[in-house]
């Protein structure tokens, strides 16, 4: 009996895999496996959005956290990033006993009281958030007491890691009824086990050899990647790494190609501090290569170096990630005016010439909502819960694809979609910048299946989004054009 049971259960596994791959080869969407059998879509397409760092955010008056976030919503900018800790920075003042947690194991839940405030304002707005539940530069008490290498590797420090995620992920927000944050799926897009970890100037200069640094945080990730998809399985980890981009080519321990695979994490992280565009884009097919999301968590520059050397430094940042289809995210939003500072503001030249018109265009590509895609794979049920859309609307993706011109730059595709009645239909395509270069459909239209031709002439060669509309539902297919 025990050996059928065993059958019985690789045979449920073996149905549960292949209907993930059906859905793959006909919807074109990729699915890559996270912890615990959930599989999350990496289709770039749909996860291409704008955000914004503000990580002390929930510190900030009541009136100024509305405001910045009335700012971000008008500026079409999704996703607000925190620490649940704080930088040495001497001007941010902040009162004498301000920590989460002082002591190994003693915290002060008086400021996650603060960050409910900040967290229901967020879900008011529909403004998703990624918190980092640690800095690798903050004062809290881990590397005071275990030092800079034993804050990753020793196992006193990973149990209290334990201990701390265990803390802030049962608090209840008594603002959004009573819920656990783990439950809050709705505002919290993910965590992210720290920030920058094996970055800081005193591990890079440590003399461990850089293959020793690599293992210690990798080890350090992948435990505490897995502690979280155990606390909370329905929510991203993101792994919060510098990427080896901010300190470039000093000997930190967060290069993401050596770093590997970390099993549990969803969301691997730059922080794009350098103009290596080719690393990049390395790092952005490694990432997609082993199924997980990529995203440009932090880029930026300092006030002093002058507003048109900011514009066109977020220009060019803010190409490059929408032309490779990668989320990004500013560092940071308003704080200080001064030529010190980092941030940016919503009078600044940079914020109406780059961040609103480049998260605009991004907003008009992808208009789906696609944060609540899972497939949670049982022992012998295969679950999809899609909210925005229904599975009988469907737009697939166009044949041939990529469509390859012939030398006269002609060329021709078939875009295909479903439709479970008769009701409105807008069909059009855009280029990478969101301009509209085509509208194919746009009036009433008889339910079923129906193809339409695309007759191709004078386009140039690169990527272009398809989007179908009825009424309330989106959806959204790359369409690749070579010559």
């Amino acid at each position: 009996m025990p050996r059928l049971g065993k059958l019985l259960c690789l045979r449920a596994r073996f149905y549960a895999l292949a209907i993930v791959l059906l859905l793959f080869f006909i919807t074109g969407v990729g699915w890559g496996q996270s912890a615990s059998g959930r599989f999350i879509q990496t289709d770039t397409t749909q996860f291409l959005w704008a955000g914004s760092n503000q990580y002390r955010l929930w510190f900030e008056p009541r009136q100024r956290i509305a405001q910045e976030l009335d700012a971000m919503n008008r500026a079409n900018l999704k996703v607000l990033r925190i620490f649940l800790d704080t930088q040495h920075e001497s001007h941010e003042d902040p009162p004498s006993d301000y920590t989460f947690e002082d002591s190994i194991g003693t915290y002060h839940d008086k400021w996650l009281v603060e960050v409910d405030s900040l967290m229901f304002e967020c879900h008011e707005r529909g403004i998703k958030m990624i918190i980092a539940l640690a800095n690798s530069n903050g004062p809290e008490p881990y590397e005071r007491i275990y030092g800079i290498v034993g804050k990753y590797s020793s196992q006193g420090a990973i149990d209290a890691y334990k201990k701390r995620f265990e803390h802030f992920l049962n608090h209840k927000n008594a603002l959004l009824g009573d819920k656990a944050w783990k439950d809050i799926n709705d505002t919290i897009w993910a965590w992210e086990i720290m920030n920058e970890p094996g970055a800081e100037e005193a591990f890079v200069n440590d003399p461990l050899s850089i293959a020793e640094k690599h293992k210690i945080i990798r080890d350090f990730l992948d435990t505490l990647a897995t502690c979280l998809k155990k606390l909370d399985p329905d929510t991203y980890v993101a792994l919060g790494i510098a990427g080896k981009a901010k300190y470039c080519n000093k000997a930190s321990g967060d290069d993401i190609q050596t770093l590997g695979d970390i099993k549990n994490a969803d969301i691997y992280t730059l922080h794009y501090y350098c103009d290596d565009v080719p690393r990049l884009v390395a790092d952005l097919n490694y990432v997609r290569s082993i199924r997980k999301l990529f995203l440009v968590e932090e880029f930026g520059k300092l006030r002093g170096e002058g507003m048109d050397s900011l514009i066109s430094y977020y220009r060019y940042v803010t190409r490059v990630c929408r032309e490779n289809g990668i989320p990004w995210m500013f560092w940071r939003m308003g704080h200080r005016k001064d030529t010190t500072d980092w941030s940016i503001f919503k009078d600044d030249r940079v914020w109406q010439e780059v961040v609103i018109p480049e998260a605009d265009s991004i907003a008009r590509i992808c208009t789906q909502d696609k944060w609540n895609i899972n497939v949670k794979v049982c022992t012998n049920v295969v679950e999809e819960r899609r909210s925005d859309a229904p599975q009988a609307f469907q737009l697939y993706p166009n044949f041939p694809n990529p469509v390859r011109l012939s030398a006269s730059g002609k060329g021709a595709t078939t875009i295909s979609y479903h439709l479970p009645r008769a009701a409105p239909v807008d069909l059009r395509l855009y280029d990478l910048s969101g301009r509209e270069i085509a509208v194919l459909l746009n009036g009433p239209h008889s339910g079923g299946t129906h193809r339409i031709n695309w007759r191709i002439e004078n386009r140039s060669a690169g990527l272009y989004f398809c989007r179908l509309r009825s009424k309330d539902l989106v959806q959204t297919q790359k369409l690749m054009i070579v010559q």
